[in-house]
């Protein structure tokens, strides 16, 4: 079953949120203030360090776009890929907030 998963699962949210400020010249302290939250904050997310909560969807939602039930979906999928690997004893490495099966 997890060997099925999708590569993009593996992905975090923060990665797509990385990717979305380069594409769109943003930077970590711009989604920082308007977000209303830390630069630690922003930074802990973007490389996965902290999990998506409910709320941050919410404010991620009206900031960058995609529903807050997108986010929060991304967040699931992401942590069950994670568990799924230890479960199965598979090594993950971590690369900028996304994990890649070796």
């Amino acid at each position: 079953m997890f060997k099925n998963l999708e590569s993009s699962y593996y992905a975090s949210p923060g990665a797509e949120i990385s990717e979305w400020l380069e594409e769109n010249e943003k930077t970590q302290a711009w989604l920082s203030e308007q977000l209303g939250r830390s630069a630690q904050f922003v930074n802990e997310l973007i490389n996965a360090k902290i999990r998506l909560s409910e709320d941050t969807a919410i404010d991620l939602s009206s900031v960058i776009g995609m529903s807050p039930e997108y986010w929060v979906r991304r967040e699931g999928s992401y942590r069950l890929a994670l568990a799924l690997a230890k479960r199965n004893n598979m090594k993950v490495e971590q690369q900028d907030g996304t994990y890649r099966m070796p």
